[in-house]
């Protein structure tokens, strides 16, 4: 996908925006993927691009998937070097493009830059959006526990957001947290259902869906390259 489905979520709420006059600029990590935002001109530019591989061969083999705090993490997240100019990149983005409002879909870093200084709206499914409410992530599966511990996480993050003028966070999920927080999904497929506050907002279509075929037996499922298909699929 290398952000496809992100850029597509944006560009529906780009659509809506054009027709109030609103300038809208777009910072995506993959230009293939803006190619629906470049047909409603919308400006473009490259989003700062996490630190991706940094740990060695033999920590990605045992990288984990536990909770949100090791996704997080070893993105790039606990790179501090180098997370550290992914969020001062972002700030020299917010300087020169001065916008009014920041939507951010699946954008924690943005988060991190724009909290408390501009108006901040978060979009996203119900695994890109947990609730910022929590006091910690909790696990999404038991296939392996957490590896990350969220406390040490927290600290690192807290220690590059002084060091860029950021707000500090009380908890890690706080890099979820925004002005106003649209979560697309449906419950039954929300991770975080038992633990949100607030009711999620339902997919954004772009046409209603087609009827359910009565002979219907079949589920599309979307993986990455190289993913091991789970021994139940």
């Amino acid at each position: 996908g290398a952000g496809t489905g992100h850029a597509a979520a944006l560009q529906r709420y780009a659509t809506r925006l054009r027709t109030h006059g609103v300038r809208l600029v777009a910072a995506v990590r993959n230009y293939t993927a803006a190619e629906g935002l470049l047909n409603l001109g919308v400006a473009i530019l490259q989003a700062p691009l996490w630190p991706g591989v940094w740990l060695t061969a033999e920590q990605r083999k045992r990288a984990s998937s536990a909770n949100m705090a090791d996704t997080l993490a070893e993105a790039g997240l606990m790179n501090e070097a180098a997370f550290i100019d992914v969020m001062r990149q972002w700030d020299e983005i917010i300087t020169a493009v001065r916008p009014d409002l920041v939507v951010g879909d699946y954008a924690p870093a943005i988060a991190l830059m724009a909290r408390g200084r501009i108006p901040l709206i978060l979009t996203g499914n119900g695994f890109t959006l947990p609730p910022s409410e929590m006091a910690s992530f909790p696990p999404l599966h038991d296939f392996a526990p957490p590896r990350w511990n969220e406390d040490v996480v927290l600290t690192a993050v807290n220690k590059m957001a002084r060091s860029t003028g950021a707000q500090p966070l009380d908890r890690l999920t706080q890099m979820f947290a925004a002005d106003a927080r649209i979560v697309e999904s449906f419950a039954i497929l929300d991770p975080y259902d038992r633990h949100r506050v607030e009711p999620i907002d339902g997919p954004i279509f772009d046409a209603p869906p087609s009827p359910r075929r009565a002979d219907a037996d079949g589920v599309v499922v979307y993986l990455a390259p190289g993913v091991a298909i789970h021994r139940d699929i």
